[in-house]
Order: structure tokens, then C-alpha cells, then sequence
């Protein structure tokens, strides 16, 4: 159920822009739905506190800038799905700890897509003017 759910999700319609391939798109909804798990168990034991969850979120989003401007400079005039698929790639190979603890493999990733959920971040350079032009026309609709 949450599986057919997820195809609709935003973080699913950013690997869809950089043309990702379906293997992506399946590890990408599992390690989304894996760590968002996590964050609801972890949160309820008392394992990790909101500011925690947040200084993690912030350390993503800058792992993800440093990333998009390496990225950018080494691809520079190449085609935005081979920059997105680069920085994508990038990203999902990054190990932040949690608290100072490690966290599952699965959880840095979707933690990744979780904040391309929000379009806090993103894989193709335009990616945020696509996916609202594209929220806009099925709005319209």
C-alpha cells in the first residue's frame, strides 16, 4: 500500500526529472519508507530528539550543497540529467552520523529523499521550477 502510494510522491517525481532508472526508483521508495520508519520508532524510544533530527537534516542539506557545487563545476555544459544523476549518485554515498552514532545504511539516503520530498533540495538543476510548473498544471487540471 505505501509502496503504490510513494510513486506519487515529489521525491519520486525529482529522480523521474533526471531520468533515474526503476532499480533507483525501487531503492529510493524502500530506503525513503525504511528510514521514515526509523525516525517514528527512534523518536517514540526516545533515541533521538527533534533537534537532533534537525541539526541532521541541516548537515544534509549542506552535504548536498557542497555536492551540487563539486558537481556542477566538474560537469559544467553537460546535460542536467547527467549533473543530476551525478549529484544524486554523490549524495547517496555520503555517511552522516546521527548524534554521533552511525546510522543504517538505509537511513542516510532516505533521509536524502526526504528533504527532496519537501524540495529542500534536488537533483536536476531546475528541478524546483519543474516541479512546481508541473504542481501548477495538475492543479489546473
Amino acid at each position: 500500500m505505501r509502496v503504490e502510494k510513494s510513486v506519487s510522491e515529489t521525491y519520486v517525481h525529482q529522480l523521474q526529472l533526471i531520468n533515474a532508472d526503476m532499480d533507483l526508483v525501487f531503492d529510493a521508495i524502500n530506503t525513503y519508507l525504511m528510514a521514515s520508519t526509523d525516525r517514528v520508532e527512534w523518536a517514540k524510544r526516545g533515541y533521538v530528539h527533534r533537534s537532533s533530527m534537525l541539526e541532521y537534516e541541516a548537515a544534509l542539506t549542506r552535504t548536498w550543497r557542497a555536492k551540487r557545487s563539486a558537481v556542477n563545476v566538474q560537469l559544467r555544459g553537460r546535460e542536467p540529467v547527467e549533473v543530476g544523476i551525478t549529484l544524486l549518485s554523490s549524495c547517496l554515498e555520503a555517511n552522516i552520523d546521527l548524534q554521533g552514532k552511525h546510522v543504517p545504511s538505509h537511513f542516510t539516503p532516505g533521509s536524502f529523499h526526504k528533504l527532496a520530498n519537501s524540495l529542500h533540495i534536488g537533483w536536476h538543476p531546475d528541478f524546483a521550477n519543474l516541479l512546481v510548473s508541473t504542481k501548477d498544471q495538475a492543479h489546473a487540471a
